[in-house]
Parts: C-alpha cells; structure tokens; sequence
C-alpha cells in the first residue's frame, strides 16, 4: 500500500516533500531602473555592447528578465544577481523600466551561483539558426526595416543574401556542423546561381576551409568575368576563338621566323593562323597558330637543359599551375589576415595571449629575417599594421609619404599609451605579425625551377614557422599554405593531363635533385680524399725532413764528442 493511501487510511496528514534549498519563490514585475543596482561584487568585470545591441533595447525594450535579489530588511532596495549588461544598456538607452525576476533573501553564496549557472550553461544560435529565426519572422509579416532595428543591419544583410540560395543547398548546409557567423554563411549567396561553385563551398563547409574556399571563389568569378570581357575584346578585334587545337597549332610565344628571329603576338596578328584558345571559362585566352608549318613558321620551342621542362605538355602544366597556385595565394593572404585582424580584437584568454607574447619575444630577441627585413617603416606597411589592429587612420590622400608615415605612427603611438597593460602585447605581437606577412612574399609557395634554390627555400621556412604558430592559435590553414608547411609541391591544376604532366615534372625534379646531391656527395668525397692525400703526404715529408735532421744532430754530437777526446 502507498504512503498516500496509508495516511488515508489511518486518518494522517500527509508529509510534504521539503522543497529543494536551491528552489526559490520568485515574483515577475516591471521594475524601475531606478529602482535597481548593480551587484557590488558582480563577476563579470567587463561589460560590452556588441553591434546592434543598443539599437534593439531602443527598439523593443529588454526581453529577457533581469533576476535580482530583495532584501527582507530593506525591501525597496533589488540588486542585480543576472543580467548587467542589459541593465547598462537599458541606462544607456534611457529605459524607465524593465522586467525583473525579484527573489527574496537569496544567500550571498547562491548569489553568486547563479551568476556562473546563468553564464557557462548559455549556448547561442548558429548562423544556420539566425538565419532560419530571420526568415522566419520576415515570413509572418515582420519588415526587414523593422528586423534590421533589431538584429542590427549586418546580420540582417547577411540573411537576405543566404535567402537567395536554394532550398536543398540550405538544408544540405543545415545537416553540417558549421560554425561560421551569419556573415560568412551569407557568401553562399554570392553563387546562388553558379551549381558548380555552391557544390564546392558545401563542400569546403562539410571538410574545413569555408573562408578559403569562398574567396577562391571570388577570385575565380573575377577571372571569369574579365576572361568574358577578354574574350568579347577579341572577337570585336576580328581574331578567330577556336573550341579545340589541333597538333598543328602552337602558341604564338613559340614560333620563330625561318631565320630564328622570334614573332611576336602583335606582328602575329597578319598571319591567317591568328587565333584564340580559352581552355576554361575562368582562363586567359592563349595566342596560338592554328597551323603554323602552313603559315611559314618554326617551332623555336626548345628543351631547356637540366632541371626545367622536359616536354612542351609539362611546360604548359607548369605555367598553369603557377597562375592556379599564386590565385590561391592570393586568396589564403586575404583570409589570412582577416583571420588575424578578427583574431587579435576579440576577447583573448591568458594563454592565447601569453602565447602571442612568447612568439614576439622570441622574434625580437633572435631577429629572423622576416624581423630584420621586413619592420620597414614603408606606409604600405604601417597602414597594414594599422588595420590589423582597427586603428583608424586621418585622411592620407595626398600627403607626402614622410607625412603618411608621421600621421599612422601617431595612431599607432596614440594606441599603445590608451589600451590596458594586459593588451599591450598584443600590440606587439602585431607588430611581428605585420613583419612575417610582409615577407610573406607571393611566390614563397613555388617549387618550381626557377625556385628550387637555397634562397627560396629559406623564405619558406620562416613562412613554416608563422603559419605552424597561427594554427597553433586556430586558424585553418588553406591548402597551398600547407603544402608550405609539410614541405611538399603544390598540385593546383583540375584537367588530367596537365596534372600527370606536371606531376611527371615534379617526380623529374626530384630525381634531378637527388643526381645533383649523389654528384655533390662524390665530389665532396673526391675533395676530402685529395685533402686527405696531401696532409699525408705533407706529413710524409714532414717526417723525412725530421729524420735528416736527427741525422745531422748525431753527426754534430760524433764531431763533439771526437774534440772532447783530442
């Protein structure tokens, strides 16, 4: 029988289950802000506003609760246990009231339990999440004016463009675990209409690399915008676009006059054979001859000697895969330092910056060459350094360089005497951060012949070193910057036959090298043999001439020994 029914049955009142210490009676009210004060001891030291958060509190007051606390002594009087920020917002704005969860008598200690349970438990939306809260209420009648007002005009921007992809993209996106804010999410948008593209950015999404890929993208849009311009250029220039050479074309770079003189695309122009070859919808149009015997030309292709193209195929893949590889250069530089501007004005832990600490210590102290060569005082440079931190700058347009340089270091100055003592080596970690990228040259990626040197390889190095620091600290290194790092070649070229060609090239390369390094070893073999013959024969002779001279002292000690005996 249950204790319920016994207590029934024998006429007993029912024990009450004791409520839970930690279960509080709380009252809702409106509250006057006046009427509420900060906790003296709160937790959170800093309170920040982020963009948009001000203009929603003016727009549509404070949502969520603040919980305080009411003294049963001094009833009048709630301090705030949660919720502080929406309590300095709403002073900012100039609210009279907000909505308050009044608990009485809370205990100091629970105080400030509840000011971590209300902090660490808080997950926010996902970008994905954002945007489907945006859509949503844009669907059921709100103005994308009046959404803006209240979720800040960036994120709503940025939803409107995520609104342009398809259906099934965002529900393939959707099933992910993207992490990415709203904003980046939003660049999806950017190629609604490109499949190919939008398939690679999912991609890029499910695999790592979004950034990357997405200004990849935008760079291969450019190229493919101005290669339609290129292209439409030439057809009104009269010149023949041809779908596929023939064995008899060759590029016009490569022909010489019977007499070995070389033609040139301009004087080219007069031969029937002049025409134009786009290999991609994103490529350069490449000049050929379409028949270039027919036309009284000669191939002046030559096969260069040692380490360089073998074949004309591998060649062509060479170049192509230079132009593939610098685009993605490009494109890794501009996420790269994006990633380090959001990286350095965001809220750091102790560790992170202690580790930016330790880095620039290490630099200043040991002055690699990208510290020795690269702290210029170039404006191109400060100015960098500037926007790595969000330094504002005056208006430079037209100044002399000396009065650039004056003006952004007065910024930078300005900066180092206002920011916390606990920023300051952020600072100067930026200041090292600007230095490695500004010896972060373009080609440093290239392991092709004409960078397969001892010069090439040292700039690759230290740019080793930086990108294995940054993602240390969290940044997602792009592919050509991790060919960098695992010092490897970079395959950047999508059609078969230029990559075998260029992978044969690379494999050729390397067994160039690996003769060249047996060659170097024997003659170095050779040299230390020879040496080695000459200290021997040296001390060969060295000890003959020691013998002649013991002979010459018996001699001398005989003749003394003669006089001592007359």
């Amino acid at each position: 029988m249950s204790t319920s029914k016994t207590a029934k049955a024998t006429g007993q009142q029912e024990p009450q289950a004791e409520a839970p210490a930690y279960v509080l009676p709380y009252t809702l009210a409106a509250v006057a802000v006046a009427d509420l004060s900060a906790h003296p001891r709160n937790v959170r030291q800093v309170i920040e506003f982020e963009p948009g958060f001000l203009d929603s509190l003016t727009e549509d007051g404070v949502l969520l609760p603040l919980l305080a606390t009411q003294d049963l002594d001094t009833p009048e009087a709630l301090r705030v246990i949660d919720g502080h920020r929406r309590l300095a917002g709403a002073i900012e704005v100039g609210l009279t009231t907000v909505p308050v969860l009044i608990a009485r008598d809370v205990e100091a200690g629970r105080q400030f339990l509840a000011m971590l349970q209300t902090s660490i438990y808080k997950q926010n939306l996902t970008a994905i999440e954002e945007a489907a809260a945006l859509f949503s209420a844009n669907e059921e009648g709100l103005s994308w004016a009046k959404l803006t007002k209240t979720a800040g005009r960036k994120r709503v921007e940025a939803a409107k463009k995520y609104a342009k992809v398809n259906s099934k993209t965002r529900a393939t996106v959707a099933a992910t675990d993207y992490t990415g804010s709203l904003e980046e999410l939003a660049g999806l948008g950017e190629f609604a209409d490109d499949e190919e593209a939008t398939a690679r950015l999912v991609t890029a999404i499910k695999n790592g690399g979004f950034r990357h890929q997405i200004e990849r993208e935008r760079r291969m849009q450019q190229s493919r915008n101005e290669s339609a311009k290129e292209r439409d250029a030439l057809i009104k220039a009269g010149v023949r676009i041809i779908s596929e050479p023939t064995k008899k074309a060759a590029h016009v770079y490569n022909l010489r006059t019977p007499d070995g003189q070389s033609i040139g695309e301009e004087a080219h122009k007069a031969c029937p054979g002049h025409v134009a070859y786009y290999r991609s919808i994103y490529s350069r149009a490449e000049i050929l001859c379409e028949d270039f015997r027919a036309h009284g030309h000669v191939d002046g292709w030559a096969r260069p000697a040692r380490m360089g193209p073998q074949t004309e195929a591998q060649d062509r893949a060479e170049r192509r895969n230079i132009r593939a590889g610098n685009q993605a250069q490009d494109a890794a530089e501009v996420v790269r330092r994006e990633w380090l501007t959001e990286h350095l004005s965001g809220k750091l832990a102790d560790k992170q910056i202690e580790a930016l600490a330790r880095f620039a210590a290490e630099a200043y102290l040991t002055s690699p060459t990208p510290i020795a060569g690269g702290m210029s005082v170039a404006p191109a440079r400060l100015k960098n350094l500037a926007g790595m931190l969000n330094i504002s700058l005056p208006n430079l347009s037209g100044m002399e360089e000396r009065d650039q340089i004056k003006e952004i270091n007065k910024a930078l100055a300005q900066a180092a005497a206002s920011v916390p003592a606990k920023r300051l080596p952020v600072l100067q970690f930026a200041a090292v951060a600007e230095a490695y990228e500004n010896e972060f040259k373009r080609d440093t990626w290239r392991t092709d012949a004409d960078h397969r040197h001892d010069w090439n390889e040292a700039r690759r190095h230290h740019a080793r070193v930086w990108l294995r620091f940054l993602a240390s600290q969290g940044y997602t290194l792009s592919d050509i910057e991790q060919t960098i790092v695992d010092g490897t070649d970079y395959h950047g070229l999508t059609d078969a036959a230029d990559a075998a060609a260029l992978a044969e090239l690379f494999e050729f390369y390397k067994e160039e090298e690996r003769k060249l390094a047996e060659e170097k070893e024997k003659r170095a073999a050779k040299e230390a043999a020879a040496k080695a013959a000459r200290e021997a024969k040296a001390a060969e002779q060295g000890s003959a001439q020691d013998d002649d001279e013991d002979d010459e002292d018996e001699f001398e000690d005989e003749e003394l020994d003669e006089d001592d005996t007359e």
